[in-house]
């Protein structure tokens, strides 16, 4: 699969590039959802931070549906237990950092699941 990463820390996106290609996995980074918008290459997963500068990621999977998109997403977290709840949508897994790998091949398998389910 070819999973994009979208966060703003430089550290964390070195950690799921080298995690996503040990587990055979092709990784497109990020810096900010701008960024990812503006690219147009196909990505078949989006890992996805919550907090970012300028267009969050919120923000971001909504522009995203408006268009018709149902990419699987998984969100990230670094601030506990602020986003649980009814900000965050249903549909996506939602990672809590620090995660470790069985996590997130756990909530890349729900996102997946949920494209092929038709959410």
């Amino acid at each position: 699969m070819v999973i994009a990463v979208v966060d703003d820390d430089v550290d964390m996106r070195t950690a799921l590039d080298r995690l996503l290609r040990v587990l055979g996995h092709e990784a497109r980074l990020f810096a900010s959802a701008e960024e990812f918008a503006s690219d147009s290459r196909h990505v078949d997963c989006l890992v996805l931070d919550i907090r970012l500068p300028g267009l969050n990621g919120l923000e971001l999977r909504e522009q995203l549906r408006a268009t018709g998109s149902h990419l699987p997403v998984v969100f990230i977290t670094g601030d506990g237990d602020r986003f649980r709840g009814e900000v965050l949508p249903a549909d996506a897994p939602t990672l809590h950092k620090p995660f470790n790998e069985s996590m997130l091949v756990a909530a890349i398998s729900d996102a997946m699941r949920g494209l092929s389910q038709g959410s």
